[in-house]
């Protein structure tokens, strides 16, 4: 099955600031949109109105699974944005959080401790996050994001805190991002251009 995005149009202002406008792209499976740009060009704000979290100012996002639009209402079933916004409960421990996340979009839970394992927090999923380095933290975002298995994943700032294992594992999930859906990757790190086939150069 063939799931895309497409953007046109696409517009947002803070009242008289024009953050970005008239942008227009489209994403299909196998594809990863790398969104550039320095900071404050917006990168942030357009992953955040293409995901919903934003209301357009002007324009419009469709998600498609193959000819048939996927309403806002279920987006969240296809749908996983990993941002410096996500945050999790720092009195529950990593694996509460996940189950968490997962129950809430009715997921399985068989995978939680190997998703632990794969992205370098083996025995640390009875710990506290408020234990946790913004590196763990971001890891623990990463774990996430394995087990949803989305079919359309927005990486905002993808390798903030993380060593270069944890850069790796960015690689990892993008490569298997491209065989099962798309994705949207905003930075500003030219080492992580080479992620995707297309770039979206965003400025003021």
């Amino acid at each position: 099955m063939n799931f895309s995005l497409s953007v046109t149009g696409l517009s947002k202002f803070f009242g008289a600031l024009k953050v970005f406008a008239g942008l227009d792209f489209a994403v299909s499976s196998g594809e990863i949109l790398i969104v550039a740009g320095p900071n404050g060009s917006g990168k942030s704000t357009l992953l955040k109105t293409v995901c919903g979290l934003l209301t357009p100012s002007a324009g419009s996002v469709e998600f498609c699974e193959g000819e048939k639009k996927i309403t806002a209402e279920n987006r969240r079933q296809f749908l996983c944005a990993i941002s410096p916004d996500l945050s999790f409960y720092e009195e529950l421990t990593a694996r509460e959080n996940l189950l968490f996340f997962l129950s809430l979009l009715d997921r399985p839970v068989e995978n939680v401790d190997h998703a632990l394992a794969r992205v370098g927090l083996s025995g640390r999923g009875d710990d506290e996050v408020a234990g946790f380095s913004l590196g763990m933290r971001q890891r623990l975002k990463y774990a996430l994001a394995f087990l949803l298995e989305p079919k359309f994943l927005l990486l905002d700032e993808p390798t903030s805190n993380l060593d270069e294992s944890g850069r790796k594992l960015v690689a990892e999930l993008l490569a298997e991002q491209k065989k099962r859906g798309l994705a949207l990757v905003a930075t500003n790190e030219p080492a992580e251009y080479n992620w995707g086939g297309k770039k979206l150069e965003l400025g003021r």
